[in-house]
């Protein structure tokens, strides 16, 4: 009865049978979903305070349980868990949860049978834990992470390319940067990033004295990204 309130979008009702429930419950398997999906509506809310309450409460009951459906595992938890740091700019809590939430995923990768986790939420980790050491100025395990989601070619693995780009340039490896940004012009001249990635490309020729190169990345960037 109440997934039925989260499926037609009443998800107010939805939390209120989640209350009640929790005071009855018999079961540890309907006890965590039941924390696990308030956390996922308190998330959607806004309310990332409540929500990493109640996926903390989640993680307690879940603990030993050997089989969860694949939409409420602990890697799911912990992948909302680090979205819900993020939002309130707790990175290094945000890196721990993404880590938590990749491996795990990694773990289990032969018994992940929904596709929306295993080609859109698993890749999307590695990118936001790739997001997370890039933040924390950590070039090298930020690089590793945006390889691993670039090579899924999944999710936003676009913009992983594009990151491993710019921190080629970080770490002064500008002939590799150039490599970067010009396969992924090529390869994806339809991405959002295609346009930014000329741009890093003509500024990356103009650091190393290529001028000619320059300007046709920046001729190419003005003729075929109009605004």
């Amino acid at each position: 009865m109440v997934f039925c309130f989260i499926i037609i979008g009443d998800k107010d009702s939805a939390l209120i049978q989640f209350a009640k429930a929790g005071k009855y419950q018999s079961s540890r398997i309907t006890a965590a979903q039941g924390a696990y999906w308030s956390g996922i509506i308190y998330h959607d809310n806004g309310y990332y305070s409540k929500s990493i309450e109640m996926m903390s409460q989640y993680f307690d009951i879940s603990n030993g349980i050997t089989w969860m459906p694949d939409e409420s595992t602990q890697a799911m938890a912990y992948y909302t868990q680090g979205y819900n740091y993020l939002e309130i700019k707790d990175f290094k809590h945000a890196e721990d949860n993404f880590t938590k939430a990749a491996r795990l995923f990694q773990q289990n990768e032969g018994k992940l049978k929904n596709k929306e986790i295993t080609d859109k939420v698993w890749p999307d980790a590695m990118v936001r834990l790739g997001d997370c050491y890039f933040k924390a100025r950590k070039y090298k395990d930020a690089l590793s992470w945006y390889n691993q989601a670039a090579k899924t070619h999944n999710g936003d693995f676009v913009y992983a390319l594009y990151q491993r780009g710019i921190i080629e340039g970080l770490v002064d490896e500008p002939y590799e940067k150039i490599i970067t940004m010009r396969d992924l012009k090529s390869k994806y001249p339809l991405s959002e990033y295609a346009d930014d990635a000329l741009l890093q490309l003509g500024n990356t020729y103009v650091a190393v004295e290529n001028i000619d190169n320059a300007y046709k990345a920046y001729n190419e960037l003005i003729e075929n990204h109009k605004k």
